[in-house]
C-alpha cells in the first residue's frame, strides 16, 4: 500500500494491491484513489478464479467534494464479467457467461 499525505496530514491519494495465495502469491485486486482539492477519482480492478467461476470486475468513481469532504456530485461506472468454468458446450450453446456494466 502506498499513502500520500499533504502538508496538513490529510490523505490525498492511496494505491493498494491485494493478493491471493494459492501456493504462490497472485495479485487479484488493485485500487487507486486520489483527492485533489474538490476533485475525487477512484479506479479499482480485479479478477477471480476458483473451481467454479472465473471473471473480472472494474469500478470507476469520479466526483466533486464540498469543503467538508462530502460528495456534491458522483458518477460510478462498473463492469463485471464472469463465466462458469465447468460448463459443457452441449448443454448451453455459446457458454455460460454473464456480464453487466452500467453507470450510476
Amino acid at each position: 500500500m502506498k499513502i500520500v499525505k499533504n502538508s496538513a496530514g490529510s490523505i490525498t491519494s492511496f494505491t493498494m494491491f491485494m493478493c491471493k495465495q494459492n501456493g504462490t502469491m497472485t495479485q487479484t485486486e488493485y485500487t487507486d484513489q486520489t483527492i485533489d482539492g474538490q476533485s475525487f477519482a477512484m479506479h479499482g480492478i480485479g479478477h477471480f478464479a476458483d473451481s467454479q467461476w472465473q471473471g473480472s470486475h472494474q469500478v470507476d468513481v469520479t466526483g466533486t467534494l464540498n469543503s467538508s469532504g462530502v460528495f456534491t456530485q458522483k458518477t460510478i461506472s462498473s463492469r463485471n464479467v464472469g463465466a462458469d468454468v465447468n460448463f459443457r458446450q452441449s448443454e448451453l450453446a455459446g457458454g455460460d457467461v454473464c456480464a453487466d456494466s452500467g453507470s450510476f
